[in-house]
């Protein structure tokens, strides 16, 4: 049976995301995965939409006999993008039908959790995807009175470039409070010519 251009174009564009992520993340191990670390102001720099809401739904499917996972989330505020009331984006893995994979440090949201995504569109995919891993979501928690804006970043380990040459570290994220957080993004954002 003869691939539709569609079902080639997708087996094409799932070989190129997994020889990019092998190529360009270097597994240090089966649960760390090292890369570029992005501040705040990078993630604005290099991304196309920035949302505030709450994980509606997560499905899972195959494409081209890779697993692939929409996470749909409902919009509370857009920093940035013109977006209605919900936002899928996608990330390669999950489990469908048998078939597993995963990257390590790219997160699996859960519906109900509070959560800041910054996303890029993928052109190839035409879709949004994380602009960073694990590094494009900030997880948002109450404790009691107050509410924290915090990422999971420990299965990311990142490369830091200093006079001595390039070295690998791990980098913990200190929780933020809400309000500091959405001042400091907004601040970021009032800076940057979009």
């Amino acid at each position: 049976m003869t691939p539709t251009p569609r079902r080639s174009q997708r087996s094409y564009l799932v070989a190129i995301w997994t020889l990019t992520a092998l190529a360009l993340l270097i597994p240090m191990d089966a649960e760390a995965t090292v890369m570029r670390y992005a501040d705040l102001e990078r993630l604005v720099e290099i991304s196309d939409v920035i949302v505030h809401g709450t994980v509606a739904d997560t499905d899972t499917y195959l494409d081209d006999g890779a697993p692939w996972t929409a996470t749909t989330v409902d919009i509370t505020h857009a920093f940035v993008g013109d977006v209605g009331e919900q936002i899928t984006f996608e990330q390669w893995g999950g489990e469908a039908d048998g078939k597993r994979g995963r990257i390590p440090g790219d997160p699996r949201l859960k519906p109900d959790q509070e959560v800041v995504v910054f996303l890029r569109h993928d052109h190839q995919r035409q879709s949004f995807a994380l602009s960073g891993f694990g590094q494009a979501v900030y997880f948002i928690r109450q404790e009691g009175e107050l509410r924290f804006a915090q990422r999971d970043l420990s299965e990311l380990s990142f490369v830091v470039r200093d006079e001595t040459g390039s070295r690998v570290i791990h980098h913990g994220d200190p929780p933020r409070q809400w309000s500091v957080f959405v001042d400091i993004l907004e601040g970021l954002l009032g800076s940057e010519e979009r």
